[in-house]
């Protein structure tokens, strides 16, 4: 293998200001960079590529960030890496996706696009706090979640657990990927509002 190192000073630079220069850069807009590892240290990242997910990982002192990589190798053997919406974990005793406390408490939208009397508390990208107003409890729903400044995303929901009178958790199943691709960059938008070391968008 090349005695090179795998990533150059200024993409290793980039590397390390990249949660701190996102003010710049909507969290939604990919990220890319080349890679000059040498013939060998590229070979060895494509192939890797091939058989298994890359992400690159950071870590806070309760959270920690998976952003997901992607390589493209063009016809001269050039790598770039394309840098995703991260995937963002709250460190404890059981590690858990990280969840938005949503103090508008938002209603769920119905085919219409009117209110219901289920209204989010929290959201992660797998499931929903709700609470359930005058309303009853349902094993299921098929609804509209609207959020800020967004086109509402259609989603499907199920009882996971009673937390608290007139409050449940419940599962939701997304039926488009870019769905859950808009709900992961709300996220990673909220997560940066509340931590501003990393950045505001």
């Amino acid at each position: 293998m090349s005695n090179h190192p795998v990533l150059s000073r200024d993409e290793r630079a980039f590397l390390q200001q990249l949660l701190g220069e996102a003010a710049q850069v909507s969290p939604g807009t990919a990220r890319s960079f080349r890679i000059d590892g040498g013939e060998s240290g590229n070979a060895l990242l494509a192939r890797l590529a091939q058989h298994s997910s890359l992400s690159l990982e950071s870590q806070g002192e309760d959270f920690r960030l998976s952003f997901p990589l992607e390589l493209e190798q063009d016809e001269f053997h050039s790598l770039q890496i394309n840098l995703g919406t991260p995937r963002i974990f709250e460190q404890g005793p059981t590690q858990r996706p990280w969840r938005v406390h949503m103090e508008s408490a938002p209603a769920l939208l119905d085919a219409n696009g009117s209110p219901t009397h289920l209204r989010v508390l929290e959201l992660s990208p797998s499931g929903l706090l709700l609470e359930l107003g005058e309303g009853h409890m349902p094993e299921r729903f098929s609804l509209w979640l609207a959020l800020p400044e967004q086109e509402p995303i259609p989603i499907r929901g199920s009882l996971a657990r009673v937390t608290m009178p007139g409050v449940a958790a419940y599962r939701i199943e997304l039926r488009q990927a870019r769905h859950a691709e808009r709900i992961r960059r709300f996220i990673f938008t909220q997560h940066r509002l509340q931590h501003p070391e990393l950045g505001h968008p």
